[in-house]
């Protein structure tokens, strides 16, 4: 069984991930169908994804660790226009690739009231 752990920047994320800066995600095309659907039926209108992106430490929103497999999943949350922020979910496989699994727009003053504590690790 491929056990994982969930952890949120507003809760507890390890020290280990701290240090991240200015990863490079790119490569990551062609794009699933799912991906493709959610960009274009985003109610605040058509995503543009773009073709690389950079995050840091700061950006990072959760991060979900599969155990077995070494595959790190993480939610970056990135400046997109004056209203909404760009939430891309990418998955970094033990083998060193990336893959975007969904994105969508949150509007910039969202503060995650409805947050679900009890789903994320605490350490």
């Amino acid at each position: 069984m491929n056990t994982k752990k969930l952890y949120h920047a507003d809760i507890f994320i390890p020290a280990k991930y701290h240090k991240i800066e200015n990863i490079e995600v790119k490569n990551f095309y062609p794009l699933s169908p799912h991906v493709v659907k959610s960009a274009n039926a985003e109610k605040n209108g058509q995503i543009l994804i773009p073709d690389s992106f950079t995050f840091s430490f700061s950006e990072i929103v959760e991060i979900e660790e599969y155990n077995e497999s070494k595959d790190i999943k993480f939610l970056i949350r990135l400046p997109y226009n004056k209203i909404n922020d760009l939430c891309i979910v990418v998955l970094f496989s033990a083998n060193g690739s990336a893959k975007i699994k969904t994105v969508w727009l949150n509007n910039c003053t969202d503060s995650h009231k409805t947050l679900n504590r009890s789903k994320y690790a605490k350490n």
